[in-house]
């Protein structure tokens, strides 16, 4: 339609969207790229070209208790200590400072899940480390839908596949600190 929709997002903040896109399977359309082109070029008004040198890493991080949070999260946090990380939890956060938080940041790390599709706003050039499971390289599930996400929005994606997931995925994750240090520090 030619209205524009306005949406609540949260209890003061309004939106007005002049286009909305609804995107269910969006691996079903990596072959043309153009639903996806075409959305990232709408939601981000090529916004990643104007952020000047930026520094600081983003790790998505969910509530305790929640699927797919971390479970050694303390140990991961010694780990990564010095590497001027911040700990973001997005669910917190309105989406204007979703998109403020990772605008400035030259890298995100996350498990597999809704927190990644902040990766639209990274500036460009930056990348993207996918925490995820074998269970979703392989059929019949083949989630790739954050690496094609990715690849729309010129970021680099890396998938990290050295973590322990509960079944089905629905339980929290353990990571191996040690390597997951090694993957940021390769890409810093």
């Amino acid at each position: 339609a030619d209205v524009p929709l306005v949406f609540f997002n949260g209890e003061k903040e309004l939106l007005k969207v002049n286009n909305l896109y609804a995107i269910t399977e969006p691996w079903l359309d990596i072959p043309s790229q153009n639903l996806i082109g075409q959305t990232i070029k709408e939601l981000c008004l090529n916004l990643s070209e104007k952020v000047p040198c930026p520094k600081k890493l983003v790790f998505a991080v969910r509530k305790q208790g929640q699927s797919r949070s971390i479970e050694n999260l303390d140990e991961v946090k010694a780990t990564l200590t010095g590497l001027d990380i911040d700990f973001v939890d997005f669910e917190s956060k309105s989406f204007l400072e979703q998109i403020a938080i990772v605008r400035e940041a030259k890298g995100l790390v996350g498990v597999h899940g809704a927190n990644l599709t902040n990766l639209m706003f990274l500036p460009a050039h930056s990348w993207v480390i996918e925490i995820s499971f074998p269970l979703l390289q392989n059929p019949p599930w083949n989630r790739f839908c954050y690496r094609h996400l990715a690849q729309a929005c010129k970021t680099k994606h890396i998938f990290f596949l050295d973590a322990e997931g509960a079944a089905g995925m629905e339980g929290p994750v353990w990571l191996n600190a040690p390597k997951l240090r090694l993957a940021i520090e390769a890409e810093i």
